[in-house]
């Protein structure tokens, strides 16, 4: 109702190399150029176009090494890197850069059970995710465990 309309081009990137059977790395990339293209309601002299559309970063790059063999156990490293992105239409409050981590660990208890641990943002990051105008924060390291149901395909 507000915005015309927007144009969004870009490119994704993803890959995948299995090391062995139980040992596999992934990474992927997107750049994406999200701009608003038309704004007919332009309410108080503001003019949108041309900006780029908030919350949409132009950088993400994304990679994970990971160690599955069910009869032991099963291993995750993956790390997130997002770029600057705008938190407002106008983009006048910039969300910094940041790059995240995660963990996991688990193992099979049965062929259908399996008892895991995370632990989510490792490094403790303490990156933005609002600023509009008060800078709200994302979540700090956060730990969980849980038990992970698996049923067979049909």
């Amino acid at each position: 109702m507000n915005l015309g309309r927007t144009r969004s081009r870009g490119v994704e990137l993803d890959g995948i190399v299995r090391v062995n059977q139980e040992i596999q790395l992934s990474a992927g990339y997107s750049y994406t150029d999200a701009t608003v293209v038309s704004y007919p309601g332009n309410p108080g002299g503001v003019d949108l176009v041309g900006l780029d559309v908030a919350q949409v970063p132009r950088n993400v790059f994304t990679w994970q090494a990971r160690y599955w063999n069910p009869s032991r156990l099963f291993a995750s490293v993956a790390g997130r890197f997002v770029g600057q992105q705008f938190d407002d239409d106008q983009n006048q409050f910039p969300l910094a850069r940041f790059y995240t981590m995660d963990f996991e660990l688990g193992r099979s208890i049965t062929s259908h059970l399996e008892v895991f641990g995370a632990f989510e943002n490792v490094l403790n990051q303490r990156y933005q995710v609002a600023r509009t105008p008060v800078t709200n924060l994302g979540p700090p390291i956060l730990f969980r465990i849980g038990l992970r149901l698996n049923y067979p395909a049909r």
